[in-house]
């Protein structure tokens, strides 16, 4: 159980992560719509449907189809219909779903059905290119329009970043387009690899090519070593342009020469870590200690992780996260990490 927690945990700090696909189209009909990896906090499908008439004078009415990735929290499932007066009105249906590509149901909105009076009168107008609305006379409401509304809409259009996106060796030699979110607004690459040097586990390296957030992307390469022989190294390219993620990344063999310094490792869940001293060798100049949590769905529980070893100095600088281990149904936080420069005595 050690060995395997010790590998999912290096494994773990750039394990894939199985994201959602929704069907993704912008336009009058939406008849082809392209397959769109999701964002890591994107866990809903949306389908949407909205019919615009800007009155007479302006425009003649149209209606549109979205279809795209979003987020549970801001999916309201809803059939609702404005009516501004001089024939202008607005209607839209939103639907909801929450599994891969289930934004394929084609929705529609109701027939036109004229509705008898409610009783109810509100001012009415529609403006274009002003920031008020001239006043009008009072419309009459009907059917389920039971309410007043006041409101002003600004359009603009973003151009969103798009990036190469894959997960797994194979899968990055033909990698996908990825249409990012308003916040992810860099590309990245990595490339990890972790090995254990006392088992018959070799280690393969593992390619992740994603949207991502500039302030959580660092370019960076970091090596480190635990116990039994325990090694992960990563290496981590951010880019700022559309498809930049498009190179392959290689790592650096690791460094087997002893460098001088010497640190407590070991690896240990659910239990304090009983450190042996370890030699450092290449690069890996600082003694890390850290804790973390990791959940596990089979298990029912969270369970403390405690880790020591010899790192780079790059890897002291890698944002704490939490990573959701989805292959291996797991949950890995890093809530605590001090490095020392060797010299220092650290708490075993």
């Amino acid at each position: 159980m050690k060995a395997v927690l010790s590998t999912c945990f290096l494994w773990g700090l750039f394990s894939p992560v199985a994201l959602l696909q929704c069907y993704h189209c912008v336009g009058e009909g939406c008849k082809t719509p392209e397959i769109e990896n999701c964002a890591d906090d994107q866990d809903t499908c949306l389908e949407v449907i909205s019919e615009l008439s800007l009155a007479k004078k302006y425009l003649p009415s149209f209606s549109v189809i979205n279809k795209q990735c979003g987020t549970a929290q801001n999916c309201l499932e809803n059939l609702f219909t404005v009516s501004t007066g001089d024939g202008g009105s607005y209607r839209s249906n939103i639907k909801c779903c929450y599994t891969d590509r289930c934004n394929n149901r084609n929705i529609s909105l109701p027939e036109h059905t004229v509705h008898p009076p409610n009783g109810i009168k509100c001012p009415g107008c529609f403006s274009i290119h002003s920031t008020e609305c001239p006043e009008g006379e009072n419309i009459t409401c009907t059917g389920d329009e039971m309410k007043c509304i006041e409101g002003a809409i600004e359009v603009s259009t973003v151009a969103l970043r798009q990036c190469y996106h894959c997960e797994g060796e194979e899968d990055c030699q033909n990698p996908k387009i990825q249409n990012c979110t308003a916040e992810q607004d860099v590309c990245s690459s990595a490339l990890t690899i972790n090995s254990q040097e006392n088992s018959d586990s070799l280690g393969f390296p593992i390619a992740v090519k994603k949207c991502s957030k500039s302030q959580e992307c660092m370019n960076n390469y970091y090596s480190i070593s635990t116990s039994d022989g325990n090694n992960l190294r990563s290496n981590v390219m951010c880019c700022h342009t559309d498809l930049c993620n498009h190179e392959q990344l290689n790592l650096p063999d690791r460094g087997g020469n002893p460098n001088g310094v010497i640190c407590p490792a070991c690896f240990a869940v659910d239990e304090e870590c009983n450190a042996v001293k370890i030699s450092c060798t290449g690069e890996e100049t600082q003694c890390l200690k850290g804790t973390a949590n990791i959940a596990i769905d089979l298990l029912g529980e969270e369970l403390p992780v405690y880790f020591q070893g010899c790192t780079t100095p790059s890897a002291c600088h890698v944002p704490l996260s939490k990573l959701d281990l989805a292959n291996d149904d797991m949950t890995f936080t890093v809530v605590e990490r001090q490095c020392s420069n060797g010299t220092e005595e650290l708490m075993v």
